[in-house]
């Protein structure tokens, strides 16, 4: 099958639909819609599967790594659909790796860790509760425990005349405790999504350790865990108000998609172990 007789399959499934934006859709993302499926390329095969996503225009999009195998210039066409569909008033859940990715085109971030959804906040409400920095340039050196006590400060990386200060909360006690001597230079860094995101994933590990037992053998279950189980995701989601990605509901309410996922492979490994000279799954 070609990708054109493809999508006219998963379309008539549906009854039909607006082929003049399949076309529009195929021509946005550069997918040569003649060619058989079995000659695309994994960047190809994606574009066929985003093509399936948008072309009936659900009220929910469900998209796990959109981007991966798109090129660069592919992928900022791919952005602007997503804005398109936000615009519409419709709702989006998008899972990815790409943490810049998320950040640019989401309001709301879930964090998932060893399988579990940790938090979902709206972004610029996890920034403010992450670790941010501020990095000074002093006239002359500073003793070495000038932040000590400092409420907030959370780690000090000093260096003669340069020191960086990690901290959470309000920054006026730190700027009190750097004004005791003159300051040349000051560069303040908000932590972006990624940031946050390790530092969930550290603070996971931390936890992880203290349960371990001797010779630093963990006690739980955890450390079994494999690859799925430790896997990384960023969900956006929006339920209501302006400016999320889609979303025309009520927080907390329903909504029903009328969306098809696209199908994906998953390859499924089969551990085995030797016992007494003979296999066992």
């Amino acid at each position: 099958m070609t990708g054109a007789q493809t999508l006219k399959y998963f379309a008539d499934l549906r009854g039909g639909v607006d082929q003049s934006y399949v076309d529009e859709l195929a021509e946005r993302l550069k997918a040569d819609l003649g060619k058989k499926i079995s000659e695309y390329s994994t960047g190809n095969r994606q574009k066929i599967g985003l093509i399936q996503a948008f072309m009936h225009k659900p009220e929910l999009l469900i998209l796990d790594e959109p981007n991966a195998g798109l090129d660069p210039l592919i992928q900022q066409e791919f952005m602007e659909l997503m804005r398109e569909v936000r615009a519409e008033g419709r709702t989006v859940f998008l899972s990815s790796h790409t943490l810049s990715e998320v950040e640019r085109v989401a309001d709301r971030v879930g964090i998932i860790r060893h399988g579990r959804l940790i938090v979902v906040e709206r972004i610029d409400a996890l920034k403010q509760k992450a670790i941010r920095r501020l990095d000074f340039e002093f006239a002359e050196a500073v003793p070495a425990d000038l932040f000590a006590g400092v409420e907030g400060v959370r780690d000090v990386e000093a260096h003669e005349t340069h020191v960086g200060v990690s901290y959470d909360g309000s920054v006026n006690a730190v700027l009190r405790a750097a004004m005791q001597h003159e300051v040349l230079n000051l560069h303040s860094r908000d932590a972006d999504l990624e940031e946050i995101f390790l530092a969930y994933y550290r603070d996971g590990a931390d936890e992880k350790d203290e349960s371990s037992g001797p010779a630093g053998r963990t006690t739980s279950d955890e450390s079994q865990d494999e690859a799925p189980a430790s896997r990384s995701a960023a969900r956006a989601a929006r339920t209501g108000g302006a400016g999320g990605i889609g979303g025309t509901g009520g927080a907390g309410g329903t909504r029903r998609s009328t969306g098809r996922d696209t199908r994906r492979s998953a390859g499924r490994s089969t551990n085995r172990t030797r016992r007494g000279g003979a296999d066992v799954d």
